[in-house]
């Protein structure tokens, strides 16, 4: 029996080692319940023996004890020896060779049962061993294929994180276009505003010199305007008083000049005076005269007067002034000019 327990421990230890040691060579840690299951796979075949150990142990003794009662038998015989009984005969080697026989096949059917126990003990770790080994494979190609969605995510991840990255350099890049744009645009306005303003300063410049200068022009004129004007207004002053004062000279020559006398027109009327005077030098005046009879005081007289006054006479050689009636002859009639007016106060 100690054979078959070191052939059972050598397989499960075989067993065991197959299990530490997968097809492709390298070597993996059992799990905790990998471990639990050989470990009670084990067990039950330390049991099995444990119970085959047990029957032979109850065997040998079934066979001590027989052995026991035939030498017990077999001395009760000698001590009867004195009497005339026929003694067995004692086995021969047939029996013996047959009895060791049957010793040695019952011990072989034990064995062999034990032996099939072992094979079914082990068959059934085996199919336990193939299940956790198709459990870990399945358990190692789940691993293997989350590595790999992991690895796919994180390689995703990674392209994701790259082309967000060109995205966002793309980005920087054109916001930095943009910022850069703008700035020249900013710089180029400025540059335009300033040459706006230089121009516009030029421009309000040669505007205001030639305002200026225009003013100054139109100053110059206006002065030269109102020097000729002045100048012709002085002449024309001059002008008009030498004017007037010939035309005074002229009225006062007039007044001067003036002589008259009152005298009736045929077909005048019989008691109707008429101005009989002489030609003036100076025509186109208005004049004003008044008539007086012997003692009539100046102003109290008979007044008339004669517009572009060119002289008196009633025979066609002069205007045909009309006096009126007097309460005097004719010939006592006095006819004084008293105002000539030729446009010297016009």
């Amino acid at each position: 029996m100690g054979g078959t327990h070191k052939t059972i421990a050598v397989l499960i230890l075989g067993l065991m080692a197959a299990w530490s040691f997968p097809a492709h060579g390298q070597a993996r840690q059992l799990s905790a319940a990998e471990l639990a299951r050989i470990q009670g796979s084990v067990e039950k075949s330390k049991d099995g023996a444990q119970q085959a150990t047990q029957q032979q142990a109850a065997f040998r003794q079934r066979e001590q004890a027989r052995r026991q009662q035939e030498a017990a038998m077999a001395d009760a015989d000698a001590g009867w020896e004195e009497d005339p009984v026929e003694q067995a005969p004692a086995p021969g080697f047939a029996d013996a060779i047959a009895h060791g026989l049957g010793v040695f096949q019952d011990e072989m059917a034990k064995k062999n049962a034990e032996q099939a126990a072992a094979n079914a003990r082990l068959a059934q770790i085996r199919r336990q061993a193939e299940a956790i080994d198709r459990d870990r494979e399945r358990q190692r190609a789940q691993q293997e294929q989350r590595e790999r969605e992991a690895r796919e995510r994180q390689r995703q991840m990674a392209q994701q994180a790259v082309t967000a990255q060109a995205r966002n350099n793309e980005q920087a890049v054109a916001a930095q276009d943009r910022e850069r744009q703008l700035r020249e645009n900013i710089a180029a306005e400025r540059q335009r505003l300033a040459a706006q303003q230089q121009q516009a300063a030029k421009s309000e410049s040669e505007r205001q010199a030639k305002t200026q200068a225009d003013a100054q022009a139109r100053q110059r004129a206006e002065q030269q305007r109102l020097a000729a004007a002045n100048a012709a207004a002085d002449t024309q002053r001059k002008a008009e008083a030498a004017r007037k004062q010939s035309l005074r000279q002229a009225e006062q020559s007039l007044r001067s000049g003036f002589s008259g006398r009152a005298a009736t027109c045929i077909g005048g009327g019989k008691d109707v005076l008429y101005l009989q005077s002489s030609h003036p030098s100076k025509t186109g005046c208005n004049v004003s005269f008044e008539a007086c009879c012997p003692g009539t005081p100046s102003g109290a007289g008979i007044r008339f007067a004669q517009a572009n006054y060119v002289g008196g006479s009633c025979q066609g050689l002069g205007d045909n002034i009309r006096i009126g009636e007097m309460h005097c002859a004719a010939n006592q009639v006095q006819v004084v000019m008293t105002d000539a007016d030729c446009g010297a106060d016009g």
